[in-house]
């Protein structure tokens, strides 16, 4: 999840929120696609920028004076004990942007 924040519909701030490593999320409770379900749910919320629900893992964090950058990392699978990942989505906040733009 990634959140650019607003303040009476100014930017304010940004929100970076990680899940799970590896519990179950939407996708083992909902039968629907895990991308209409992403889609529905950045249509839904004005600040959220961006959401993978069908994916475990965790985030990484590069921070420069000038930039903030994260890049989310998903785990192989959930059910079988592996180190294996994939880059997923990567995101930045320019210094003073006070919002995500995809990188």
């Amino acid at each position: 999840w990634a959140s650019s924040l607003t303040n009476a519909g100014k930017p304010a701030g940004v929100e970076f929120a990680g899940h799970s490593v590896t519990s179950p999320g939407y996708e083992s409770a909902l039968r629907a696609d895990p991308k209409v379900v992403a889609e529905a749910l950045v249509r839904g919320s004005p600040e959220l920028d961006w959401c993978d629900t069908s994916r475990r893992g965790y985030m990484t964090l590069s921070i420069t004076p000038d930039q903030i950058t994260t890049d989310f990392v998903f785990m192989a699978g959930i059910r079988t004990p592996g180190l294996g990942t994939s880059t997923g989505q990567a995101l930045k906040v320019q210094r003073g942007a006070r919002k995500l733009t995809m990188a």
